[in-house]
C-alpha cells in the first residue's frame, strides 16, 4: 500500500494486488487470495487489463470470478482501464466514466485516469430523485462489459473473415 498526494493536495492509499490468477497450484491460488482481500475494504477498484493481450477476455473474467470468490461487494464502484491501447490501434476510441484506454508507457490518457480516479473518490455524485448516493460503476456491471467487449471482437473478426473472402 502506498501513500499518494496529488498536485491538488487530495490524498489517497493505493493498494496495487495480483488480479489475474489462473492455473496455479491451489495453495497459491489461496495465498494471492488473501492478499486480494484488502479489496474488501476498498473505496474504488481500478481493474486493469491487458487489451493487446490475445487472451485479454480470460484475464478479464477470471479476475471478476476472484472478485466474486473473495466476496467483494458489487456495490463498489469500478473503474476499467485497458492498458496498452495504443499498441492494437485503440488508443483513439472514446474514454468515458467507467472505461478507459491507456497506455501507461506513453503516458496516454494518464491525466483522465487519474481525474477519474479523484472524481470517483472526492466527488460523490447525489440523484436528485432520491437524496442517496449514485455510484454508478459497480463490480456486476462489468461482467455486461465483457460481453460488450466479445460482441465488438467477434464484429471485428467476421468483418475481416468478408474481407478476404472478397
Amino acid at each position: 500500500t502506498r501513500y499518494i498526494k496529488f498536485k491538488d493536495n487530495k490524498e489517497i492509499l493505493l493498494s496495487d494486488t495480483v488480479g489475474f490468477i489462473s492455473k496455479l497450484p491451489t495453495g497459491l491460488i489461496r495465498a494471492f487470495k488473501s492478499t486480494l482481500s484488502e479489496i474488501l475494504n476498498a473505496d474504488l477498484i481500478v481493474l486493469v487489463a491487458d487489451i493487446s493481450s490475445s487472451e485479454v477476455l480470460n484475464h478479464i473474467q477470471v479476475t471478476l470470478d476472484t472478485l466474486s470468490d473473495i466476496g467483494v461487494s458489487e456495490e463498489i464502484p469500478v473503474i476499467y482501464v485497458f492498458n496498452k491501447a495504443d499498441k492494437i490501434g485503440l488508443a483513439t476510441l472514446p474514454t468515458n466514466e467507467n472505461k478507459m484506454f491507456i497506455s501507461a508507457k506513453n503516458h496516454l490518457n494518464l491525466n483522465l485516469l487519474e481525474q477519474e480516479i479523484k472524481k470517483e473518490l472526492f466527488n460523490l455524485k447525489f440523484a436528485a430523485s432520491t437524496g442517496t448516493l449514485e455510484k454508478p460503476h459497480r463490480v456486476k456491471e462489468l461482467r455486461h462489459t465483457v460481453a460488450k467487449i466479445k460482441t465488438v471482437i467477434r464484429e471485428r473478426e467476421l468483418n475481416e473473415v468478408k474481407e478476404e473472402a472478397n
